[in-house]
């Protein structure tokens, strides 16, 4: 028994048109954005002196450090993504914003959250320079941010991002995504 060549062909064509349709998919770029930092100052740190008098050029204070960043999804694709996803966003972010639920991008839209990097309990010397933790804290600066989407078949991928600049200055405000 032999078939004809044209069974075949649809055959090809059909499954060639599936396998695009759930592989055909977006592309989230990352950006991450400074917005300001602050210090809060918390008092006079235990390590202080009690028994004597000190300067207070000598003396040592307790911070809080608030560094505020917006974090924008892009869709850089012709596709639509659906099912955003922030997965591991806590062990990176001390806050952001939630992700509204089923949220989707279409074809070159852009979603921006607010997030923070928080440093707690900072010992410093008075006159010491605050600036290396007035950023990205070094303990998360190599720690991906994995966001997962989908497409329309449900086929899932994913972008990984990283803030790899330690040191904020006016002349380098943006921290741009690196993929997988």
């Amino acid at each position: 028994m032999s078939l004809p060549i044209g069974i075949f062909t649809a055959l090809g064509k059909t499954g060639y048109a599936l396998y695009s349709y759930w592989r055909k998919g977006a592309k989230i770029d990352a950006s991450l954005t400074f917005v300001q930092s602050k210090q809060i100052p918390k008092g006079a740190s235990s390590q202080n002196p009690a028994d004597e008098p000190v300067f207070v050029g000598d003396a040592i204070f307790v911070f809080d450090f608030v560094s505020e960043y917006r974090l924008t999804l892009k869709n850089a694709s012709n596709n639509p993504a659906y099912n955003i996803k922030l997965l591991n966003h806590r062990d990176i972010f001390s806050r952001v914003d939630q992700l509204p639920d089923l949220a989707s991008l279409e074809p070159g839209a852009s979603l921006t959250l607010r997030c923070t990097f928080q440093v707690r309990n900072v010992h410093i010397k008075s006159g010491t320079p605050k600036d290396k933790y007035m950023s990205i804290p070094e303990s998360q600066l190599n720690k991906p941010l994995i966001i997962s989407y989908q497409n329309e078949a449900r086929a899932t991928f994913y972008t990984k991002f990283k803030a790899t600049i330690p040191i904020y200055t006016q002349r380098n405000k943006t921290f741009q995504s690196r993929k997988a």
